[in-house]
């Protein structure tokens, strides 16, 4: 993605734009809403694909620039798509606070259901936008669910994450949050299922 090109829409906003970089550049943040390791200055590119809706096929690298190109050509002020970018980050982070959400939606973005990374934060954030928080846990309720009715290897990957999370949570009595980083830094770089993390480490907060 040409990230600087649109940075460059946004010049007004710079400092704000650099804090929201910053805080993605917290892998405690980052391991929760993906599962790649990218480089600190590129990850506001997830916010700005899920705001365009760039689609799981589309290998233009551009797709985003162009998208608020051709909004801003067409009329829209870039005061209104930075305030669509700051809902998409603020939507995200305020997932990150609250320990229930954390956990559900970090559960899915771990097993890549219904689809990899990026179709599920957007399919995420579209489609639980103005919900309540009953309805809210009711959406993610039914998507955890389905993840594990389809086909037996990945029921049996997704059923161990949602092992290892849940006896996380039990071992800190609910007061932790799953570290996420570390779960998924273990798997990478082991190459095998992730093990459940040493619960003698800090717990993150």
């Amino acid at each position: 993605m040409r990230l600087a090109m649109i940075k460059s829409l946004f010049s007004k906003h710079i400092e704000e734009w650099r804090l929201m970089e910053n805080s993605l550049n917290d892998d405690t943040l980052w391991y929760f809403l993906s599962n790649e390791s990218v480089e600190p200055e590129s990850r506001m590119s997830l916010i700005m694909d899920i705001v365009s809706r760039k689609p799981l096929c589309c290998t233009d690298d551009e797709f985003s620039f162009k998208y608020f190109q051709k909004e801003i050509g067409e009329g829209c002020h870039p005061d209104y798509l930075w305030r669509k970018i700051q809902h998409v980050y603020r939507t995200l982070w305020n997932w990150s606070l609250n320990p229930e959400i954390y956990h559900k939606v970090g559960y899915l973005i771990c097993a890549n259901y219904p689809q990899s990374v990026l179709p599920t934060l957007t399919l995420l954030y579209y489609g639980t936008r103005g919900l309540e928080h009953v309805a809210l846990n009711e959406f993610l309720d039914k998507l955890i669910a389905e993840s594990q009715s389809s086909n037996f290897p990945e029921f049996l990957e997704r059923y161990r994450h949602q092992i290892n999370i849940s006896f996380y949570r039990t071992q800190t009595m609910g007061m932790g949050t799953f570290p996420f980083d570390k779960y998924k830094t273990i798997w990478r770089d082991g190459g095998i299922s992730p093990p459940v993390p040493d619960l003698g480490q800090e717990v993150l907060p």
